[in-house]
C-alpha cells in the first residue's frame, strides 16, 4: 500500500510541475527556483512536502530495481522538460544544456545500475 502510495504521490508531483511548465510558457517568464520547489520558503510549500513524503517513500517500500527504474523515467522527463524549455525559448541555451546535462547523467548512471542489477 505504502509502494502505491509513494508512486502516486511522485506522480502527483510530476504533473504539478508539468502545470508549473505550462504555466511559465503562457507567461512567457521561467525560473528554475520556482518550476522545480516553487517560490515560497521550502517548508511553506505542499509540493515540497509531496516530493519529500514521495521519495522517502519510494525509497523505504520500493526494491532497487523499481527505484533505479523510477529515477531512469526522472532522468528522462527532465530532457523532455529541458527540450520543451529550449523549444519554447524560455531560457538561454547553456541553462538548458546544463539542466538537460544533468538529465542525461542522471539517466545514464541508472540505467547502468540497472543492467548490473
Amino acid at each position: 500500500m505504502l509502494k502505491i502510495t509513494g508512486l502516486v504521490l511522485y506522480l502527483i508531483w510530476i504533473i504539478l510541475l508539468f502545470f508549473k511548465l505550462r504555466h511559465a510558457v503562457k507567461t512567457k517568464q521561467l525560473s528554475y527556483k520556482e518550476l522545480f520547489f516553487g517560490n515560497l520558503p521550502w517548508y511553506r510549500n505542499s509540493r515540497n512536502w509531496i516530493l519529500i513524503l514521495a521519495i522517502l517513500l519510494c525509497e523505504i517500500t520500493l526494491d532497487l530495481k523499481t527505484f533505479y527504474l523510477l529515477v531512469l523515467i526522472s532522468g528522462l522527463l527532465l530532457i523532455l522538460f529541458c527540450g520543451l524549455i529550449k523549444h519554447f525559448k524560455l531560457r538561454n541555451f547553456y541553462s538548458v544544456a546544463a539542466l538537460s546535462l544533468v538529465g542525461i547523467l542522471l539517466a545514464a548512471v541508472s540505467s547502468a545500475i540497472l543492467y548490473h542489477l
